[in-house]
């Protein structure tokens, strides 16, 4: 076991040093480091700081560093979020160079007599152990940054579907881009979710503005309309594409229970909505 407690203390003691020193170096302005909001800069000091607290662990007792609290608050906070992750491990490894400064005063000042082998554990061990945070924070950093893009995504998705209330039991879905298989599934839930929701009775589906839909989408088209038929509503189709239509046809997919018409202007003109 490797131990210094006189090493960890020179550390410690000049923790808040280093902090300051680091932020006074910065040269990156993109993401978090480019904040001019004094709260952000305040949050981003202690944040510094408390790595550093945590890090210099390395220099007593079993050596072991504790820094999976400190990743996941940081990799999954907002304005680190919306910073490249390359500048972030750019300043990680800035970080490491002011320890690795620090270490050499420390050798200088307090202990010049420590031997070389010793010397290079140290230098070896801030060097593996701030490659090994690296790694762990990237990992943390793409796994929030997905989750934050698929929230993103489900939230525009859901929007993209918007059920509009033509009377109290009736509603239009118009339907409007490319639709892949993750889309079709949103609009499957949501269309189910805000039938029952607001007790929707009658239901157009108005896919005019859909230019192509691949065999798997027009499948769970046909099962919203199957699931919307076993909540009671009646579910009427209009703009259907002539090669949608063959797409259905391919599946098998039997017409005779829906209704169809060939574009909304047609049910709206029929259900006298207008006029």
């Amino acid at each position: 076991m490797n131990e210094n407690n006189q090493l960890y203390t020179y550390m410690i003691n000049r923790s808040e040093g280093i902090t300051n020193r680091w932020f006074e170096d910065l040269e990156s302005d993109e993401g978090v480091y480019g904040s001019k909001n004094e709260s952000v800069i305040t949050k981003l000091k202690k944040q510094n700081h408390d790595f550093h607290i945590q890090f210099f662990n390395l220099f007593k007792g079993d050596g072991v560093i504790h820094v999976d609290s400190w990743v996941a608050r940081v990799a999954k906070d907002e304005y680190h979020q919306n910073t490249p992750l390359d500048t972030i491990i750019g300043e990680f490894m800035n970080n490491q160079l002011i320890y690795i400064e620090l270490f050499e005063e420390y050798l200088q000042n307090v202990d010049p007599t420590m031997d070389v082998a010793e010397q290079r554990h140290w230098l070896k061990a801030i060097t593996k152990q701030m490659n090994d945070v690296i790694v762990q924070f990237t990992k943390e950093y793409e796994s929030q940054s997905q989750m934050r893009t698929s929230a993103q995504q489900k939230t525009i998705v859901e929007l993209s579907c918007p059920i509009l209330m033509l009377s109290q039991r009736t509603a239009l879905l118009p339907v409007v881009g490319d639709i892949d298989t993750y889309r079709a599934k949103i609009m499957f839930e949501q269309t189910l979710s805000q039938s029952a929701e607001k007790k929707i009775t009658e239901l157009f589906i108005d896919l005019s503005g859909v230019p192509i839909i691949d065999t798997m989408v027009a499948q769970q088209i046909f099962q919203l309309i199957e699931g919307l038929r076993l909540l009671g509503v009646s579910t009427t189709l209009s703009g259907l594409r002539p090669e949608i239509a063959q797409t259905a046809v391919q599946l098998g997919i039997q017409f005779e229970n829906i209704s169809i018409k060939s574009s909304l202007a047609q049910v709206v003109e029929e259900r006298g909505m207008i006029g």
